[in-house]
């Protein structure tokens, strides 16, 4: 057992604990404290063979659950092993269920679950509620694979870094992230236009794409890491940092608008309104005779854009 999430409902303190069973089976445990001191076990409610569940995980880490907009939300890293390319290939996916909990029963009812993210780098994130009632969540951007160990940010004595603080919401069943509000405060230098190419200057920026429906259109991050937009989905294709393959991650839906942040080595794209988020890392050169240039687009429709170079 590991990660474990705590919080207050009523006047008792609850955690979730990310577990393998006995079986070699992925579990979320439920505890109940008055005192934070004394724990008792109230029951698994969510992994495999609970509740009608089926499939392969043997763990599920960095549980994390809590109240949204009348629904209960669980996040999990569900682990299982995948066949690629015929080598055994250890998961690092994040899902996020809506549905409701019987605190009395120990039972969780889940209604839908989904990828949280869709790109190359997201792992382990968590929520917490602010002042305000808001549900914030910071994903780690990260992934301790094979390829780990080839990052360039390693010869000055780091490795990985944090999303955006995401605000989370339900809008018809589904949860959506979207940047916190406070990042439009570090927004400078605006620039809009509507056209079928063109290409904006700066490496910490955030970009605003609309009437992309039907469009199929690339947008150029930099020289290892393109995205690729269809009236069927949004490809983030990169260069895999030890064999130098491109790579690709796609997620399959009509996309209407697109917000990207980024800096010198990340993006994060928040597809129709948060419904859906890529974030990966990248470490190529953006393009520019200065290599200054974050983002290049070209589109077979025109579509309106607005651009902000970001400073804190």
């Amino acid at each position: 057992m590991r990660d474990p999430k705590v919080w207050r409902h009523g006047d008792d303190y609850y955690m979730v604990l990310g577990a393998e069973d006995l079986q070699k089976r992925g579990v979320v445990i439920l505890y109940r404290s008055r005192d934070l001191t004394t724990w008792q076990k109230c029951g698994d409610i969510y992994g495999t063979d609970i509740n009608g569940k089926q499939d392969n995980n043997f763990m599920l880490e960095c549980p994390d659950l809590f109240p949204l907009d009348g629904k209960d939300v669980l996040i999990t890293c569900p682990k299982t092993w995948i066949d690629i390319d015929g080598k055994a290939t250890e998961t690092f996916d994040v899902e996020v269920t809506i549905g409701s909990l019987d605190y009395q029963q120990a039972d969780y009812q889940v209604e839908s679950t989904c990828l949280l993210d869709y790109g190359f780098d997201f792992y382990a994130p968590q929520t917490f509620e602010d002042a305000d009632g808001r549900r914030l969540l910071f994903g780690w951007m990260g992934k301790p694979d094979e390829y780990e160990s080839y990052q360039p940010t390693k010869a000055f004595g780091w490795i990985h870094q944090m999303t955006c603080p995401r605000r989370l919401t339900i809008l018809n069943n589904e949860v959506l992230q979207q940047p916190a509000e406070e990042l439009a405060t570090m927004r400078r230098n605006h620039l809009s236009g509507h056209c079928l190419s063109t290409s904006l200057v700066g490496l910490s920026a955030e970009l605003l794409l609309q009437d992309i429906d039907g469009a199929t259109s690339t947008i150029t991050i930099a020289d290892d890491l393109v995205l690729e937009v269809t009236p069927s989905g949004v490809t983030t294709k990169r260069k895999n940092l030890k064999t130098g393959l491109w790579q690709q991650k796609t997620w399959q839906g009509k996309a209407t608008s697109l917000q990207l942040l980024r800096d010198s080595s990340c993006v994060e794209v928040f597809i129709n309104g948060g419904r859906a988020v890529m974030t990966s890392r990248m470490f190529g050169k953006a393009s520019g005779v200065m290599h200054d240039c974050g983002f290049r687009f070209e589109s077979d429709k025109p579509m309106s854009y607005q651009h902000w170079t970001l400073e804190g």
